[in-house]
């Protein structure tokens, strides 16, 4: 009775963990940043060949993430009554799955890549804040359209500056209580700034891969730089 009784509590437990994991906003490709999101080792689907493995030994490290930040931009194809509909901009944070490789299992790999999504994550809200603060703008029509791609390189530049800097000292350079530091510095970013926090809504417009409504037209979209 007690074996059965164990049996089915494992398999409960199980079904918990597994339903969790499945609630995460992600395709085949790209696992979308949502607050308190956990990685698996599964996640990180590229090939160790032997050329990553050379580069893996060469540097001391057993893991590689792959992330990006997605953005589209719908502008509406008509107006219905006096009201001006505006562009809507979707700005999402990625892992991308087939482009992060790991070998070992090694659970820092699970912390390094989580704590890269949320430095991206805070480049991603850096922008749309600046996106917002063009919109209050009055007599401005298009002002948003014409000012997108300056931004979002901006925004790449940024998030690749800091994830390098990241990168070079707690995972090439293994500084002593660098990774520490980086955590605590990103949580309090990602708290100033929850108000410009990246929405359910936002990453299921890419996973979706289509507007919202029939009265947009996708008009820019780049998904990797």
């Amino acid at each position: 009775m007690k074996s059965t009784t164990l049996t089915l509590i494992m398999i409960l437990l199980g079904c918990i963990c597994s339903s969790a994991q499945d609630n995460r906003l992600k395709t085949d490709d790209y696992i979308y940043w949502q607050p308190d999101m956990m990685f698996e080792f599964s996640d990180f689907k590229q090939h160790a060949d032997k050329e990553t493995l050379e580069s893996f030994k060469k540097l001391w490290i057993s893991s590689s993430a792959s992330v990006q930040i997605q953005v589209v931009m719908d502008e509406p194809v008509r107006n219905r009554g006096f009201k001006i509909k505006k562009e809507k901009v979707y700005i999402a944070p990625v892992f991308c799955t087939k482009q992060s490789c790991q070998i070992g299992e090694m659970e820092r790999a699970l912390e390094y890549a989580t704590l890269q999504l949320d430095i991206a994550e805070w480049c991603a809200r850096q922008t749309r804040k600046r996106i917002k603060d063009l919109e209050k703008i009055k007599n401005t029509r298009g002002l948003v359209k014409d000012s997108l791609p300056a931004m979002i390189d901006e925004m790449y530049a940024s998030m690749n500056e800091l994830l390098g800097a990241f990168s070079n000292q707690v995972i090439v350079k293994k500084k002593e209580g660098a990774f520490d530091q980086w955590r605590k510095k990103c949580d309090q970013l990602l708290k100033e700034t929850k108000q410009h926090a990246t929405t359910a809504e936002e990453c299921n417009r890419f996973i979706n891969d289509a507007p919202y409504s029939e009265d947009f037209k996708e008009s820019y979209k780049v998904l990797e730089k």
